[in-house]
């Protein structure tokens, strides 16, 4: 006998994409999990595309600290209409709201995925810090995209019994370059060796040692290139332009914003570069395995679990260490090319979405009974 599906309701915000809720959504609705939305600073567009898949969206007001108690009372109202058998958060403010729309209840359970690993500690963000650790541990169910990220959760008080590793995945079907558009990247940006990173300009992502990690290649490859994909506040990307400049390397950096077509351009890489100084995960660095490229990356918290024991890494913060990484990939190429094959066949191995949709659901009716 079939069971019914488990009844979630969602809970995310607005201020990145939610490529989780997608790929659950397009794995386990509606026939063995029955999705409804709860999105903060829901502007419309592209989540009406869950609309038409039959999702219910409900926007459940700003994220901010100081907007905190109005949205934990929407999304408490919202809690009491759709009567879901699990609330599942996902993202910083939205976990914290669903914890505070939870006091004085013991239903619906509810499931916390922690995205992200110690990045609030190594920011200096002590609110934060202490915010991640009462939401944890009053959540039924904590899960964790990556053995960093649990162990930063035990470390802020959550018991370990709770905490469980939910690798993110990918529909390694799918993703997949047009060479077209692949070769269109190539003749516009150039760049021998043409060097790209996927991501937010932001302290994080410590582009600035990726910056001067540029300059010692351009030592011995001075056409080296690099393209970075991805949002950036003003002030952030005038800044690390104004790097460049100091550099001498301003003409070999792209900043090229959000793309469409961003598996077309990690195509076109030679290498595939990331200096992060911490990742919950590193999803970006895992479609650039999934694509086949090279890649070289300082691997902190997170990172580690996806590039396993293929790919040597370097430590953070340190340019020169990362500049001999890619000197690596790029002089020896048949053994990149070999690494790049491994790491292909270790993503389809660990790292799809249906074996994720899977992990969550387990939680989901774990925390159901």
């Amino acid at each position: 006998m079939t069971s019914p599906p488990t009844n979630v309701l969602y809970v995310t915000g607005w201020n990145a994409p939610d490529r989780l809720l997608t790929a659950l959504v397009s794995r386990l609705h509606p026939e063995r999990v029955r999705y409804t939305v709860a999105v903060t600073d829901h502007p419309g567009g592209p989540l009406d595309d869950l609309v038409a898949l039959g999702v219910d969206v409900h926007a459940i007001g700003p994220t901010s600290v100081p907007a905190l108690p109005r949205t934990a009372l929407t999304l408490r109202r919202l809690l009491d209409r759709t009567t879901p058998d699990v609330v599942h958060s996902n993202m910083f403010l939205p976990t914290v709201a669903t914890e505070l729309a939870r006091l004085g209840r013991a239903r619906p359970p509810s499931l916390l995925h922690r995205h992200y690993a110690d990045i609030h500690h190594l920011l200096g963000k002590r609110a934060h810090v202490a915010l991640d650790g009462w939401a944890s541990r009053r959540a039924t169910a904590v899960a964790a995209v990556s053995n960093a990220a649990r162990d930063v959760v035990v470390r802020e008080g959550a018991p370990r019994s709770k905490v469980h590793v939910v690798h993110n995945g990918l529909d390694v079907e799918a993703i997949r370059a047009d060479p077209v558009g692949t070769a269109r990247w190539r003749a516009r940006l150039g760049g021998d060796p043409l060097l790209v990173t996927a991501c937010r300009i932001d302290p994080q992502k410590d582009l600035a040692t990726l910056l001067r990690s540029l300059a010692a290649v351009r030592a011995h490859h001075p056409a080296a290139v690099l393209a970075i994909a991805g949002h950036g506040e003003p002030a952030a990307r005038d800044a690390l332009l104004a790097d460049a400049r100091d550099l001498g390397i301003a003409e070999a950096v792209h900043l090229l914003g959000r793309i469409d077509d961003v598996h077309d351009l990690i195509v076109a890489a030679d290498v595939y570069v990331q200096s992060s100084i911490e990742e919950g995960f590193g999803l970006s660095v895992l479609e650039a395995m999934a694509l086949g490229v090279p890649v070289a990356t300082t691997t902190p918290s997170g990172l580690a679990d996806v590039v396993g024991d293929i790919y040597p890494w370097v430590p953070v913060r340190e340019p020169a260490a990362l500049a001999a990484l890619i000197l690596e990939r790029l002089h020896e190429p048949e053994r990149a090319r070999a690494l790049a094959d491994r790491g292909v066949a270790h993503v389809r191995a660990r790292f799809t979405d249906t074996r994720m949709a899977d992990g969550v659901l387990a939680l989901y009716r774990a925390v159901a009974t």
